[in-house]
């Protein structure tokens, strides 16, 4: 088999080096259980971040505590990015919406992003069977 040729379990071959050099790989179980974590991430950052654009605009009522202890954990690795957001958008002059909007709607369209890609290989992985 010759780089970049399919072998028959339909991974791709990337030279003559990968029979010498073992490479683990998801199969079954696990790459189904990563698939599921992931779009559980998804559903969490699309969800949080969609309730803090909306809540920007219109009142939305208080939400039990694990919701906020939850999104505390989901976005504790980006105090960087919303401290700098906070400097430069946090003035008086700058509406709240426009704050939010800007700060969360990443999130929001990354969380998209990340399961239309999710749902676009599980077809091309279904329509190779």
């Amino acid at each position: 088999m010759t780089a970049g040729e399919l072998d028959p379990a339909g991974e791709l071959s990337i030279g003559p080096e990968d029979a010498s050099r073992p490479r683990r790989q998801l199969k079954g179980r696990g790459r189904l259980l990563l698939k599921g974590l992931v779009g559980l991430a998804c559903v969490a950052y699309f969800a949080t971040s969609a309730v803090v654009i909306v809540n920007a605009f219109v009142w939305l009522p208080s939400f039990p505590s694990g919701w906020y202890r939850m999104q505390e954990i989901l976005y504790w690795p980006f105090q960087p990015y919303f401290a700098l957001a906070s400097n430069v958008l946090g003035r008086a002059s700058v509406p709240y919406g426009v704050y939010a909007t800007v700060t969360w709607s990443p999130f929001l369209l990354a969380s998209i992003a990340v399961a239309v890609a999710l749902l676009r290989r599980q077809r091309r992985t279904q329509s190779r069977r």
